[in-house]
């Protein structure tokens, strides 16, 4: 605020809550306006904790916006809080309840042209600030009965109401759009005194050098950037011989007039960049250049030039607080009320003044003018201008109503930043400043104190500015501070201007008794209970005022016959009523049920309703008692030799009522072909009944199964019957039930003898069916043109991979009901490159398959190509492995340490190795027969040799403490008698155990790699339908390719790949679409080839197009491993990406970690939707983690706990 103040010294941090005048002290104007802002800051602060941000009384609430019949917006009357500071507007006549939007009191000016053109959304705001008010602007503030003096200043709220640019989706919940703020800092100093090379030299005196105490404002009087000072090109003039203001540059690179410059002198000791004179382009004729200024006296030697200026600051040392008013403006001639009491409080030649009113000072956006003084009339009362002064108005050049004014400024400088720290702007007397890189935004303002009295050790005055050490501090502005609030928006369509509501209203604290739902709602009642149907469950409600419950408050429950009960509110605030429903007539029975309403309404003392305090609560009778479907539809069975084949599973339904299971229903089942094994069942506990099914054994086509529900009387309930289907396998005709069996007793033993003999047989249908047992795969790749078919009997038939299991080329494959498996252990040393391997393979599905490994290298599961592609119900996961072979070789080194001990129990030792390195293979069980009988034919000498052996390996400091506490108890069990030497096969089972871990969200590892058969860069592949459904993943899924070990992509190609993005240059959808639902994984991730692919596009490499599937469906997931650390980020790219229904646990997260990215999504168009993080052992606040989206076109709405930036 530009006032006559001394100083100002209210500092928060300092925590004062009042000024407390002692007598016979002195009392000045800064502890008035300390004491004044301790009590504002406090009201202000309780009112922004209690309302909030911004928010209006329910009754008395002002701004609302509102659109008149005739299409013109009106602001309503009444008050409203902007971060605790009260805003009031005011009627304009007694009885109005808004004003015009353009007749609002501090908007002189349009603030957004609402009357004019209006297109889109137009967010419509409140903004706020303070300014000091003086008798130039309120001449009431005189006392006229003491002839006139100035009185004390008063600070005032201004508010605007202000329509802001269209903003595309705009909605309340977005805020406020920002203000623009200064972001550059300054510094502020007395000169220091300058180090002297010798002692015999008296220092020159530094610090503040004036003769008075003053209070300096530094202000931004054009908005601007801060340049470089050296980095400014100068222009080089000529003084024109015999003038004092005029100067000769180039035609074609004189200013333009009005222009503001510095001219800058150079050469002959002339290097500080910020030694130049400010001055203004009143005319420019050709190449002489006329200025407001004099010409700056250049000493032997000396240059001049000229730097133009974009960012000013003006300073007074007086705060801005001289001051007079105007009564006329006429060209250069400006009349005024005065010209100050003296010299240094008034006007005089050769100074800066500005020409202001209330339109300038209202309107951020208008420029502000500056004068340079020439002359000064005192008879006159006239100050006379360098060039004409812009009129500000029609009367005089001015219109008395804004208040028109001239401001005097002590200094005009343009805001540069130094080449170094060490280079100062001086202002005078000894105080330097220095502008640091940024914004600077006008009127915002520094202000410190300069006082003469405050003498350092060399007699030299100081300023009061902040200290950071020995230097002083870098500042943000002192102010000006604005405030800003969401009031609604403006929205234009089909040429009807509309106005939506967006204030925070609140209720009195003494109207704070609210009625709240508990519980109760949307109740079913069935139909064919006795009398009136009655709900299960009270219609629940409570009445609190805030936090607290209200006691023997009434609550009317009132239902649709019109009959009501008022019940009273426990001490809990809890009113419960039993509703009895109306029975449905007869001869409504057949049809929909429609629901029943009651009402719970609060009442107040006198027994009346309180308005809005109203709850609605719904119930429905219940038509009939439903037949659902549980399972058995759509079976095979197994010829065999049966005549006829029963199905695998039984056929079952379920009776209940809405959400009810109906115990002791009856449920006829009847097979049109075959039999069943009852044809009358009754429904258990819960409401189940089912049947099993042997179909027609000499019948091909589909067979059918009815099962009806029937009523009391036996007959059938109408529109109650659920029919099956199944069909006998012919292809199992004469193979036990199955198709061509493998195994110890199967047809084939191996599944690669099956496949050679069948294959070259050519048959291109082959069916296998894995026997219960251990099958073994060597390096098989199975490849042709042939349908292939692998099933099995569940977990109980493993099939041990030794490398990998390939599939190359076939016309379609199905594995269904397997256990695949894969032990390092086996290959000591070794890394696998992946259990199974499918590419170029049409048809693929993977259904109810266990697939496991350790030691991974590669990804587990690998599919390349395929149109149609399915991984259902399975399991995939990576064990990690404790390495065996290091820990017993230590123990061996310990028994072979002792030469006598080594003979006895060599055979024994390498026996119980041969056994740790079969686990998880079929080997382990004759291993571990080895074992027994080498330990059996041992001395007791030799197994206590050996158990302490072990004891004195399990004190090591690296041994593991689970794997040391299980090799005691074998030590333990090789000292006892033979009778507990039995228990050694259980006990080193269980020390099995402990090599493999649990499997592991967290592991890190790309279980599952999916990639489309076409190159990433060609657009006419084959699309692709990718189904990942319902499965346990313990790792990662890749998509196109094996994953990237760094996938931080999006901050490095956001701008291009955006800009590329929208103008088709990247995005295809030439693959497909893949669908990823219902899993529990660790985490998403992309190939190396395709980031290398993105990353093109941010180096300005980019070729053509990248190929990459249409849509990508990412829904009801729960993916484990968002939270690790490290910079394998998830990620996913397609041309449409939709998320819906996720969650992201984020489980690997440590405490330390900062708000994770859970996955970064690359498309044309993302859809984030409905989606939920959660941190698994830290609360990290009100949102935990980020979806970073990079698109052309997204929307998100109802995620939880979620930023989608």
């Amino acid at each position: 605020m530009r006032g006559d103040f001394s100083r100002r010294t209210h500092d928060r941090r300092k925590q004062y809550s009042g000024v407390l005048n002692e007598q016979g002290r002195l009392l000045t104007d800064a502890d008035l306006e300390e004491e004044h802002r301790i009590l504002a800051g406090q009201h202000e602060q309780t009112a922004a904790d209690v309302i909030g941000p911004s928010g209006g009384p329910l009754d008395g609430a002002g701004f609302e916006i509102t659109v008149d019949t005739e299409g013109m917006v009106r602001v309503g009357v009444g008050r409203y809080y902007v971060d605790g500071i009260l805003v009031e507007n005011f009627p304009a006549n007694e009885g109005d309840t808004s004003i015009p939007f353009e007749c609002q009191p501090f908007l002189p000016t349009a603030a957004g042209d609402v009357n004019g053109p209006l297109t889109g959304v137009h967010p419509v705001v409140l903004d706020v600030w303070r300014r000091l008010v003086t008798p130039l602007d309120d001449p009431s503030l005189k006392e006229v009965a003491l002839g006139g003096p100035e009185t004390a200043a008063r600070e005032q709220t201004v508010w605007q109401v202000r329509v802001l640019d269209s903003i595309p989706n705009w909605t309340c919940v977005a805020g406020a759009p920002a203000m623009p703020s200064t972001t550059g800092t300054l510094a502020a100093q007395a000169t220091p005194e300058a180090a002297q090379k010798t002692p015999c030299l008296v220092p020159a005196r530094a610090g503040y050098s004036g003769l008075e105490n003053q209070f300096y404002r530094v202000e931004v009087l054009r908005s601007g950037k801060s340049r470089k000072v050296d980095d400014v090109k100068l222009t080089a003039v000529t003084v024109v011989a015999g003038a004092t203001d005029q100067i000769d540059v180039g035609a074609s690179e004189a200013p333009e007039a009005g222009a503001f410059i510095e001219l800058v002198r150079s050469g002959a000791g002339a290097a500080d960049p910020f030694d130049s004179t400010f001055t203004q382009v009143t005319a420019v004729k050709e190449s002489r250049v006329i200025l407001a200024t004099p010409v700056p006296a250049l000493a032997p030697g000396e240059t001049l030039a000229f730097r133009p200026v974009s960012a000013i600051a003006v300073m007074s040392r007086e705060n801005g607080s001289v001051v007079t008013g105007i009564t006329g403006i006429d060209g250069t001639t400006v009349n005024v009320t005065d010209l100050g009491p003296d010299g240094v409080l008034g006007f005089a030649p050769r100074q800066w003044v500005e020409i202001t009113d209330d339109a300038v000072e209202f309107d951020a956006s208008a420029r502000r003018r500056l004068y340079f003084v020439t002359a000064i009339d005192a008879d006159e009362q006239t100050v006379t201008l360098a060039i004409p002064a812009k009129e500000l108005g029609d009367k005089q050049g001015i219109d008395a109503r804004r208040h028109p004014k001239l401001r005097r400024w002590d200094g005009v400088h343009g805001i540069w930043q130094g080449a170094s720290p060490n280079n100062w702007l001086h202002l005078e007397n000894g105080i330097e400043i220095s502008f640091a890189a940024g914004d600077y935004v006008r009127d915002d303002h520094w202000s410190f104190p300069a006082r003469t009295a405050v003498m350092d050790e060399n007699g030299s005055g100081n300023i009061e500015w902040p200290q950071v050490g020995k230097k002083p501090a870098s500042l943000r502005p002192d102010g000006i501070l604005r405030h800003r609030a969401v009031l609604g928006y403006l929205t234009l369509e089909s040429g009807s201007l509309t106005a939506t509501d967006c204030r925070e209203l609140f209720p009195p604290l003494t109207a704070m008794t609210n009625l709240f739902y508990v519980g109760g709602d949307g109740q079913e009642a069935r139909r064919h209970d006795i009398g009136f149907p009655k709900l299960p469950t009270d219609l629940e409600v409570r009445v609190a005022s805030g936090e607290t419950p209200v006691k023997d408050a009434l609550v009317r429950f009132t239902t649709e016959s019109g009959a009501f009960t008022d019940v009273p509110t426990t001490a809990q605030g809890i009113a419960a009523f039993s509703w009895t429903l109306a029975a449905p007539s007869d001869a409504a029975s057949s049809a929909p049920p429609q629901p029943q309403v009651c009402t719970a309404e609060l009442l107040d003392h006198a027994g009346d309703p309180v308005e809005n305090q109203l709850i609605r609560f719904t119930a429905t009778i219940q038509d009939l008692t439903t037949l659902l479907y549980v399972s058995g539809d759509g079976q095979e069975a197994r010829v065999g030799d049966a005549a006829f084949p029963q199905l695998p599973r039984p056929v079952v339904v379920r009776v209940a009522n809405g959400a009810h299971p109906v115990e002791g229903a009856t449920v006829q089942f009847a097979a049109e072909q075959g039999a069943v094994s009852a044809t009358s069942v009754v429904t258990d506990a819960a409401g189940a009944a089912s049947v099993t099914w042997d179909l027609e054994r000499s019948s091909a086509a589909s067979q059918a199964l009815t099962a009806t529900l029937l009523e009391a009387d036996g007959t059938p309930s109408p529109h109650q019957t659920i029919t099956f289907l199944a069909r006998v396998d012919p292809a199992s005709e004469g193979r036990g039930g199955c198709c061509t069996t493998i195994g110890d007793t199967g047809e084939f033993p191996t599944i690669e003898e099956a496949l050679k003999e069948l294959h070259g047989r050519g048959q291109r249908d082959i069916c296998l069916c894995l026997l219960p047992g251990d099958h073994r795969v060597g390096s098989a790749v199975v490849e042709g043109e042939f349908h292939l078919s692998i099933r099995g009997c569940g977990r109980t038939s493993r099939i041990f991979v030794d490398v990998r299991f390939q599939f190359a080329a076939l016309l379609s494959l199905r594995l269904a009901d397997l256990d695949l498996r894969y032990s390092p252990r086996s290959h000591p040393g070794e890394r696998e490159p992946g259990v199974l391997f499918v590419h170029d393979t049409a048809d693929v599905r993977i259904d109810n398959v266990h697939v496991s490994g350790g030691h991974v290298a590669g990804p587990l599961v690998t599919i390349h190509g395929g149109r149609r592609v399915e991984v259902v119900d399975s399991v995939i996961e990576v064990f990690r492995l404790i390495p065996i072979r290091p820990l017993f070789d230590r123990l061996e080194s310990r028994v072979t340490s002792d030469a006598r001990g080594w003979p006895a129990l060599g055979g024994v030792v390498e026996s119980l190795f041969r056994v740790f390195d079969a686990v998880g293979s079929p080997e382990f069980g004759g291993r571990s027969g080895e074992f027994m009988r080498a330990i059996e034919g041992a001395t007791p000498a030799a197994r206590r040799r050996l158990a302490g052996a072990m004891r004195v390996w399990t004190g090591e400091p690296d041994a593991d403490t689970d794997v040391a506490s299980e090799v005691v108890g074998i030590a333990d069990t090789l000292e006892a008698d033979p009778v507990a030497i039995r228990e050694l096969p259980e006990r080193i089972r269980r020390l099995a155990s402990r090599f493999d871990t649990s499997p592991d969200f967290l592991s890190g590892v790309a279980v599952l790699e999916i990639a489309p058969a076409a190159e990433l860069r060609e657009l006419d592949g084959p699309p692709a339908d990718v189904t990942i459904h319902n499965n346990l993943l313990y790792g990662d899924v890749s998509l196109y390719g094996r994953p990237a070990e760094d996938t931080e992509i999006i901050d490095e190609i956001r701008t291009e790949f955006i800009q590329a993005i929208s103008e088709g240059g990247v995005i295809t959808g030439g693959l497909g679409t893949l669908r990823l639902s219902g899993n529990h994984l660790g985490r998403m991730r992309m190939s190396g080839e395709i980031l290398a692919l993105l990353r093109q596009f941010s180096n300005d490499q980019a070729n053509g197009k990248v190929a990459l599937y249409r849509s990508l469906l990412l829904s009801d997931n729960v993916f484990d491993g968002t939270g690790m650390k490290g910079p394998l980020h998830p990620a996913v790219a397609a041309r449409h990406v939709a998320l819906t229904g996720n969650h992201f646990t984020m489980a690997g997260l440590g405490q330390e970690g900062a708000t994770p990215t859970v996955l970064e999504v690359v498309a044309l168009a993302a859809a984030i939707t409905g989606n939920l993080a959660e941190p698994a052992d830290v609360p990290r606040g009100s949102a935990d983690a980020i979806i970073d989206v990079t698109a052309a076109r997204s929307n998100d709405a109802g995620n939880v706990d979620l930023f989608i930036v």
